[in-house]
C-alpha cells in the first residue's frame, strides 16, 4: 500500500513539476513575441516620423510650376529587395503653390500649408497572400501632420 501511495505521490508530482514547467516557457514565449512586436511598433513610429521628413524635403524640392502637384510619396524600409515596413504619404495643399491648386483659404497666412497623412504597415498587409509579411501580427500605424512650408 504504502509503496503505491508513493508511486502516485511521485507521477503527481511530475505532472505538477511539468505543467509549471509548460507554463514558464509558455510565458517565456509570449514575451519574447511581444518584445519583437514592441521593437516593430516603435520602429514604424520612427519611419512614420522620417517619412514626414521625408515628404517635406521632396515638396520643397519640388518644381511646381513644371510638374504640377506632388500628391504621395512613396517607399519601403529597409530597402526594396527585402523589406519590412512600407510607408506612404498622401500631401494636401492648402493655397495656390505655383499651378498647384490646393484647397481654398480664408487667410493668406495659411496659403502654403500642407497636411501629411503618413501610413506605415507591414510589407504584404494589404496583400492577400499574408506569406509575404516579415511580421508575425500585421503593423498598421497612422500619422497626420500640418506643416507650413
Amino acid at each position: 500500500m504504502r509503496r503505491g501511495f508513493s508511486l502516485l505521490a511521485a507521477i503527481f508530482f511530475v505532472v505538477v513539476t511539468s505543467s509549471l514547467c509548460m507554463l514558464a516557457l509558455s510565458l517565456s514565449n509570449t514575451t519574447s513575441r511581444q518584445t519583437s512586436e514592441i521593437y516593430l511598433r516603435e520602429q514604424a513610429e520612427l519611419l512614420a516620423q522620417g517619412a514626414t521628413e521625408y515628404a517635406v524635403l521632396e515638396i520643397l524640392n519640388h518644381d511646381f510650376k513644371s510638374k504640377g502637384c506632388l500628391s504621395s510619396v512613396k517607399g519601403n524600409f529597409k530597402n526594396d529587395a527585402n523589406p519590412i515596413l512600407t510607408y506612404e504619404v498622401d500631401i494636401t495643399y492648402f493655397g495656390n503653390i505655383g499651378t498647384c491648386a490646393g484647397i481654398p483659404v480664408q487667410s493668406k497666412e495659411s496659403a502654403g500649408t500642407v497636411m501629411l497623412d503618413v501610413f506605415v504597415k507591414s510589407y504584404g498587409y494589404d496583400e492577400s497572400d499574408r506569406d509575404k509579411m516579415k511580421t508575425p501580427n500585421p503593423i498598421a500605424f497612422h500619422k497626420r501632420t500640418l506643416q507650413k512650408l
